[in-house]
């Protein structure tokens, strides 16, 4: 109870920062959109319930394809997730908005496919939703469901120097996977 109450309060004090007529944080309407945020990747919601909760950072350029201030409109979006905050993670998606760039809320629906260069060779697509406050503030949940993506060829906890690699392959013979779907993206994010 206790712990609600002060994510209540927390966040009823961030939307009063973002909504304080003080300062003008609203960005102009434009086609073109760099994006940068942080999150966690979470194996559960809510995330005091996940067994594995891990950092994560996006970068991402957006391009979209009707005028800034029509009611529907689409983008193509290119960048990298930072899986622990660092390690890039290729992506490239559309993101789908409901409310002109000139209104205080967006709706967002989106699709990314991803795929991991660098260490593991996971792959797939990831859904996600979310609210673009005064065309600024980007709020998103991820998820990458079972069946649309591919199991990573090495353990990441293993490869980051996170687990040895017998625990790694124990893991492996014990579940048949080093990566278990579905798993969730929580992220918080500024646009440009």
């Amino acid at each position: 109870m206790k712990t609600t109450l002060f994510r209540t309060a927390g966040l009823i004090a961030v939307l009063g920062i973002l909504f304080s007529s003080s300062a003008n944080i609203k960005l102009a309407p434009s086609k073109n959109h760099t994006m940068f945020g942080v999150g966690l990747c979470v194996d559960q919601i809510p995330v005091s319930m996940a067994s594995l909760t891990i950092p994560l950072s996006y970068y991402a350029y957006e391009r979209q394809f009707a005028e800034p201030t029509n009611l529907l409109r689409g983008g193509l979006e290119i960048g990298a997730f930072g899986f622990y905050g660092v390690l890039p993670i290729p992506e490239i998606g559309t993101n789908f908005y409901i409310g002109g760039e000139d209104r205080t809320f967006q709706a967002k629906i989106g699709c990314n496919g991803f795929y991991d260069l660098f260490v593991g060779g996971h792959g797939g697509l990831a859904i996600k939703t979310g609210l673009l406050v005064n065309n600024r503030f980007d709020f998103d949940i991820m998820v990458v469901p079972p069946g649309l993506s591919t199991d990573s060829r090495r353990s990441y906890q293993e490869a980051l120097g996170l687990e040895t690699k017998e625990k790694a392959d124990a893991y492996y013979a014990a579940h048949g996977y080093h990566v278990k779907t579905p798993y969730f993206g929580l992220l918080v994010g500024l646009r440009f």
